[in-house]
């Protein structure tokens, strides 16, 4: 009784009013259990593994899958380097820092090709476009072995047509490099490097200008190559083709227009 000064005892509640308790209790249960499991998950996600991001700092994009094609001759195909150094290959490697992966790479590139040759081999291999990426270099074979250059100035605008078609019709996703300067290779330079040097140029003002009134990207590798005079670790041992080293070089021009185009890199930001 109150005022007895006697221990409260609890009793057992029976009928309608246990019954609304009973519930009321469940629900508490039910809450407290789904309040617990976010917590749960709150926690986890905010493990020491994982450093929390600061408000505004932009999340790192979801990497793009490219399939990418490369054309042209022993320069694409990496003569004198293992396949791993040649600079398609260089360039897939590198393009993963900028949330790119090449998940396939297809390299349709022989040591000596021509654009004739190159053209030929398009015929007889089979491809499946459209590739997210193609790349052409070629046309030193045609200076190297006298091919006349009017073969070239015909030649070499169909294979730019062919690179957009393989590319889905879109050009702003084939990207063009220059022919390198060999005059300054120990072989070139037991040849006539003045001449091949100016032809060579030659062959260049035409590639630039075919490509000057479209949106195809040209990456000009013929000043890397001439700086072999400088550094002899630029050229493989055949003292013709260029190392790996080199290659790397190039790859440095290439990625951020390649980046670009996917939207990411310092310029796809």
């Amino acid at each position: 009784m109150p005022g007895s000064g006697a221990s409260p005892k609890w009793r057992a509640v029976t009928g309608p009013e246990s019954t609304i308790i009973g519930c009321m209790t469940r629900v508490a249960f039910e809450r407290a259990a789904r309040l617990s499991v976010a917590c749960i998950l709150l926690f986890a996600g905010c493990s020491e593994d994982s450093a929390p991001v600061a408000a505004g700092t932009p999340r790192p994009k979801r990497a793009v899958s490219v399939r990418m094609l490369a054309l042209g001759d022993s320069y694409t195909s990496g003569e004198s380097v293992p396949q791993t150094k040649s600079w398609p290959y260089q360039l897939a490697d590198s393009l993963l820092e900028d949330s790119v992966r090449v998940t396939a790479l297809k390299v349709v590139a022989h040591t000596g090709w021509t654009t004739a040759d190159l053209i030929v081999a398009l015929n007889k291999t089979t491809l499946t476009p459209p590739y997210d990426l193609v790349t052409l270099q070629i046309g030193v074979n045609n200076q190297f072995s006298g091919v006349p250059f009017e073969v070239f100035q015909e030649e070499f605008p169909e294979l730019v047509t062919r690179a957009t078609t393989l590319a889905g019709d879109h050009p702003d996703h084939v990207v063009v490099l220059t022919i390198p300067d060999y005059s300054l290779t120990p072989v070139g330079q037991r040849l006539d490097p003045d001449q091949t040097r100016s032809e060579i140029d030659s062959y260049n003002g035409f590639i630039a200008a075919t490509l000057d009134s479209t949106p195809i990207s040209l990456i000009n590798v013929t000043d890397l190559s001439r700086t072999v005079a400088d550094d002899s670790s630029l050229v493989a041992r055949d003292g013709l083709h260029y190392s790996g080293k080199m290659y790397a070089a190039w790859v440095e021009l290439i990625r951020p227009v390649v980046a670009a185009l996917f939207g990411r890199g310092a310029a796809g930001k």
